[in-house]
């Protein structure tokens, strides 16, 4: 009696065991539907916000779920994080493409939250790009946005990666559980930080050696790839007015971060008034307009809109020349550069010549260092978008019919990159 006692708990314990260890490989928790973006809705705001952007029609509603999945912090710790999945109803015969987005504060904006109800174009444009031609589409959230609760980790490359690998594995175990029809390959792209992040969900996928997680095709666009080069750089180079604004922006929010995690003071890396500004500035709930309008007024009254050394601190420009890394945040943007490497992937780089939110400098950098690693054409191209009526965000129209043409037909459908 008690040896078959024994031999059906040890059975039961090895199904708890497999069940759990499928839990884990499947990464997928939860998911619900958002919306059901129908094709005329679709085309109707894309032909409005979009018109120029010579993006194609929708033929196809489109499915919405937000997805929660299991992943890991940047300490390697387990944690839930969200995410959009985009699934058009006709299928996606070519496969499944993640999408790291841009920099966001406001967690409300996330992918996760996304039910296309208003009449705003966020995300439209990369449904219309991918959702269109036989992709299925995902976007994580990242940590610290959407329903994750902690600070996101800004603006750290490889950290941020870890969540689109973790999220196909998820995306993959929804579609098996709806018989959806959804094809082997596998595509990386995002714009700006989400640029960053896609070439370090590039890297790591590469880097697992593994044929589920191979890349068909990966086009990160305008990202900060080199963070202790090309960006540290634009940090330094002499700007006045809303370029220094848009600085204290984005390194406000990185020092709101390593202020949580290291625990860093502002009053290191700012003058005075804008580091009381970041410290009041970057409230939950609050839109990065309201977070931008904020840093102005102060930034403006204090005089800190003059020059570098007027925004900055002396002791930080000083860590930023010789490259610190006994500062937190020097040392963990040195770990998340992400720029000279030997790409595998088909790998498509874009930028504006005259972006003044990301350097032009983190692309050349990285064509740079890839040529000098051994990329060749077959592997690695570049366009370079020159048009001075075009600013950061309104390049990306253009670069991501770019990557869907690229993602379609390689580098012979994008003959001008070079």
């Amino acid at each position: 009696m008690l040896r078959t006692y024994l031999s059906r708990f040890a059975l039961l314990s090895l199904a708890i065991l497999i069940a759990a260890s499928g839990v884990s490989a499947q990464r997928l928790v939860s998911f619900s539907k958002n919306a059901v973006l129908t094709a005329d809705v679709a085309n109707a705001r894309v032909e409005k916000h979009l018109k120029d952007a010579g993006l194609p029609r929708f033929d196809s509603d489109v499915d919405l779920y937000k997805i929660t999945y299991t992943s890991t912090d940047e300490d390697g710790k387990p944690v839930n994080l969200t995410g959009l999945a985009a699934l058009p109803r006709s299928g996606a015969p070519k496969g499944l493409v993640v999408y790291m987005h841009g920099t966001q504060w406001n967690r409300k904006d996330s992918p996760s939250r996304f039910k296309a109800k208003d009449d705003s174009a966020s995300f439209y444009q990369e449904l219309a790009a991918f959702a269109t031609g036989g992709y299925a589409m995902v976007m994580p959230d990242y940590i610290g946005l959407g329903d994750n609760k902690r600070l996101h980790p800004y603006p750290l490359n490889l950290v941020n990666a870890q969540s689109g690998v973790d999220i196909i594995d998820a995306a993959r175990s929804l579609t098996d559980r709806m018989a959806y029809k959804l094809g082997d390959n596998l595509f990386v792209t995002g714009y700006s930080e989400g640029g960053g992040t896609a070439m370090g969900l590039t890297k790591l996928l590469e880097e697992k050696n593994d044929k589920k997680y191979h890349v068909t095709r990966s086009a990160p666009m305008s990202g900060p790839y080199d963070l202790t080069g090309a960006t540290r750089d634009y940090l330094l180079a002499e700007a006045s007015g809303k370029d220094l604004i848009a600085r204290a922006f984005l390194l406000g929010y990185c020092v709101k971060y390593f202020k949580d995690k290291y625990g860093v003071n502002a009053d290191d890396y700012f003058s005075k008034p804008v580091s009381m500004a970041v410290n009041t500035a970057f409230k939950d709930g609050r839109s990065e307009t309201d977070i931008l309008l904020r840093l102005a007024v102060v930034s403006t009254l204090s005089g800190s809109t003059r020059s570098v050394e007027r925004l900055l601190t002396k002791r930080f420009i000083e860590a930023l020349e010789t490259l610190d890394t006994s500062d937190p945040v020097i040392r963990e943007m040195a770990r998340n550069n992400v720029f000279d490497w030997k790409p595998r992937t088909e790998m498509l780089l874009q930028n504006l010549s005259t972006d003044n939110i990301v350097a032009p400098e983190n692309t050349h950098n990285a064509m740079k260092a890839m040529r000098a690693n051994g990329i060749g054409r077959n592997k690695l191209r570049h366009i370079e978008v020159v048009n001075e009526s075009l600013d950061h965000g309104s390049v990306a129209k253009i670069t991501t019919v770019n990557t869907r043409k690229f993602f379609d037909g390689g580098f012979e459908a994008v003959p001008e990159a070079k």
